[in-house]
């Protein structure tokens, strides 16, 4: 391959056989895998870190439920008890008027007898 005037020499490829690697890249990797070490224990650790919150988390989410279920048993238990002393007052008022157009009855009935 010809060149023209001035223009830069591309390299001379390298011809050996086995291609081992630098001491400068193989410093760079080991750097490398010891960084991606130290990362792998930090998350470790962030993870352990994490988990105990999220159980801590649980724990009250499980302790709240627990506060809320006696709550909605309290107030089902006060409702349970107006709507019956409600129902108990409906069906006493429903007596007494019954009671009282009983009473009412008779008189008219006595007065119709005497009309006639």
């Amino acid at each position: 391959m010809d060149t023209p005037a001035g223009a830069p020499e591309p390299p001379a490829e390298k011809k050996s056989g086995i291609g081992l690697p630098s001491w400068k890249s193989v410093i760079e990797f080991l750097t490398a895998m010891a960084d991606l070490r130290r990362t792998v224990d930090g998350l470790k650790e962030s993870n352990k870190s994490l988990r105990a919150d999220v159980a801590r988390l649980q724990r009250q989410v499980d302790e709240q439920a627990g506060q809320l279920k006696v709550l909605l048993g309290f107030v089902q238990n006060s409702l349970d008890d107006q709507i019956d002393r409600r129902a108990s007052r409906a069906a006493a008022e429903l007596f007494s008027q019954l009671i009282s157009l009983r009473a009412e009855e008779p008189e008219d009935e006595d007065s119709r007898k005497g009309k006639r």
